[in-house]
């Protein structure tokens, strides 16, 4: 909305720009004053109308649209604060009587104006500033019914409680996933952690064999006694940890 605002604001200025140079021209031309003035004032109240039907009109239909996002969001089970409803509804009816009462004003002064002036040309342009009051929540009433009718369409092909199931499924699926990753890390640290008390274990016995065997060969006596430990150490460092 404020890019759409900044386009508006940015038509207006440049309209006022090409009025002024519209006038130059005309004086240079040697139009009358009269004559300048009536098209110059008519440029402006052109471009104040389209002021009207953008920046009030836009602020009261983007409440309104905020509005009807909290009832929908209330009937999905969300939380809405009241008091953020009151005052977005607060705002939709200030913003309405404001553009309401802005077309009313713009058409009677313009129309006071045209008849103090003698200007035909100003009566047409107060019975446009009557006509855009009516335009504009027109042109939104359609828009509506447009988006309302697409929507509608997207429910009877995807209806809502099935997207909030096939969600609820989705979201069960990703924390079981997560879980299951979790659970996988787990057991991955805990068997390099086995692993190396494994590798450390064997390199004990490794220590402890080489000990006995250097302690079994510095003794002369007893050789069958010998025979039989070296076995004994043999089948020890056979045996799989």
């Amino acid at each position: 909305m404020l890019v759409r605002m900044t386009r508006w604001w940015s038509v207006v200025v440049a309209g006022a720009a090409v009025t002024l140079l519209f006038v130059w021209l005309g004086r240079l031309a040697g139009v009358p004053a009269q004559t300048l003035i009536s098209v110059g004032a008519a440029l402006a109240a052109l471009m104040w109308a389209a002021v009207l039907v953008t920046v009030p009109w836009n602020l009261y239909f983007a409440a309104r649209g905020v509005v009807a996002g909290m009832a929908r969001s209330r009937e999905r089970g969300i939380d809405v604060l009241a008091k953020d409803e009151d005052e977005a509804r607060v705002i939709a009816r200030r913003m309405l009587g404001f553009a309401i009462a802005a077309h009313m004003v713009s058409a009677g002064v313009t129309a006071v104006a045209a008849h103090i002036a003698g200007e035909v040309v100003g009566l047409y342009v107060a019975g446009l500033f009557l006509l855009s009051t009516a335009a504009r929540p027109s042109g939104a009433y359609f828009a509506h019914l447009r988006e309302r009718i697409t929507t509608l369409g997207r429910d009877s092909t995807f209806p809502h409680d099935d997207v909030v199931s096939l969600r609820a499924q989705v979201h069960g699926l990703q924390t079981q996933l997560q879980s299951l990753e979790a659970a996988r890390e787990a057991d991955e640290d805990a068997a390099r952690r086995r692993a190396e008390e494994v590798a450390q274990l064997r390199r004990s016995i490794d220590r402890m064999t080489r000990r006995f065997e250097d302690t079994v060969d510095g003794m002369s006596n007893h050789q069958e006694l010998i025979t039989g430990l070296r076995a004994l150490v043999r089948m020890i460092r056979s045996e799989p940890v």
